[in-house]
């Protein structure tokens, strides 16, 4: 019970950081959630109605509330996104159905009052949210819940047993509502981490190859240029042989933060190709890349990262860069080749230089026997 109880207490802590990390998963599910719910209760009250409301109230009150669940499912489905927004329409529903709950309970037979037990059971189950607002939300409504029974009902042991039910309802709801957002938000946690795994390279926290490569794809069809630039770290190999390869790993770490920086500046999606080498690409409008290359190649030598044995006395970095708005409609394997070409152009003027992907480069191509030093 002691394990139970400190795992639930640290969970408590984690939960805040659990949701920031997996926002729009834990968005979708809850939009996912809500969607099920408000198109079930479009089902019932569409049955109710034509079937077996007979009194023009009743078949008034069922349509009222077909009405809100078909504009609720409508504005779930088309017009709400982002995290805060489904949680915005996903109280506002359960609210107005503890609120109907109340009508049945209190102005129908009290048979009905057993829907405002399940809302009550249901509800903090239901909604991934921080715990603490789902308890505050349904403990409010519980109390409402109870208020209604005892004002409105004449018999004071109806109102007495109502508020039993309620209670009871309202512990199995948190109850269970906790132990779902615990295992939800833990296997959300995990399913992050796995995409992390397979996504994004373990050393410099950028994106890997296949994560290049799918990005690539999806937005193979777009109308916007592609920009490409390449990469690569001058006299790694050296470098490795020399001091290491811890010191070679804390060097790409180094870059890797450099191109970080420099793509939530300029918007250019940077990747570890492989080794050494990484790769940025773009498709946003107006970007200079080359001026996104000479600050990067400027950046790096202010890392100013001791390596006597380079010609130039510290770690630097070649660059090369392509963009098909000169190219016509070439596509993203070869706009990738062309900034490679333009690499290799830069490695062969001496390194620690950035060179567009031009006509002259196209030599290299021609003459593959021409080697560099990697």
């Amino acid at each position: 019970m002691r394990t139970v109880i400190r795992d639930y207490l640290h969970f408590r802590k984690q939960e805040s950081r659990f949701i920031e990390r997996n926002r729009d998963v834990i968005a979708a599910a809850n939009l996912k959630i809500l969607k099920i719910g408000l198109l079930v209760s479009v089902i019932i009250f569409t049955t109710v109605g034509i079937f077996f409301c007979f009194h023009t109230i009743y078949r008034a009150v069922s349509y009222f509330v077909f009405s809100f669940s078909l504009i609720g499912f409508y504005a779930a489905a088309k017009k709400v996104s982002g995290h805060n927004r489904v949680l915005i329409l996903f109280y506002i529903v359960f609210e107005f159905f503890c609120l109907f709950s109340i009508y049945l309970m209190t102005f129908q037979t009290r048979v009905l009052a057993v829907v405002g037990v399940c809302i009550l059971s249901v509800m903090p189950s239901e909604i991934l949210d921080r715990s603490y607002r789902v308890e505050i939300f349904a403990l409010v409504n519980t109390i409402a819940m109870c208020i209604a029974s005892w004002v409105l009902k004449s018999s004071s042991a109806t109102a007495i047993m109502d508020t039993f039910h309620f209670a009871g309802a309202l512990l199995i709801g948190v109850s269970v509502g906790s132990h779902t957002r615990v295992s939800s938000f833990e296997l959300f946690e995990l399913q992050r981490k796995t995409n992390n795994q397979r996504y994004y390279d373990f050393l410099t926290g950028l994106g890997n190859r296949r994560k290049l490569f799918e990005d690539l794809q999806a937005e193979e069809n777009s109308d916007c240029p592609l920009s490409v630039v390449m990469i690569d770290v001058d006299y790694f190999k050296r470098y490795n042989d020399i001091y290491g390869h811890q010191n070679g790993d804390f060097i790409l770490k180094r870059i890797s933060c450099v191109l970080s920086e420099e793509s939530a500046a300029s918007g250019v999606a940077f990747y570890r190709y492989g080794g050494e080498e990484f790769i940025g690409i773009t498709r946003k409008e107006g970007t200079d890349i080359k001026s996104v290359c000479n600050t990067i190649k400027r950046d790096v030598e202010r890392l100013d990262i001791s390596f006597p044995e380079s010609p130039f006395g510290k770690v630097t970095v070649s660059i090369g860069f392509a963009d098909n708005g000169n190219f016509g409609s070439a596509d993203s394997d070869n706009i990738v080749r062309m900034a490679d070409s333009a690499l290799y152009s830069a490695k062969h003027k001496g390194r620690n230089c950035v060179c567009r992907y031009e006509t002259e480069t196209d030599f290299l191509k021609e003459n593959p026997e021409i080697k560099t030093e990697s």
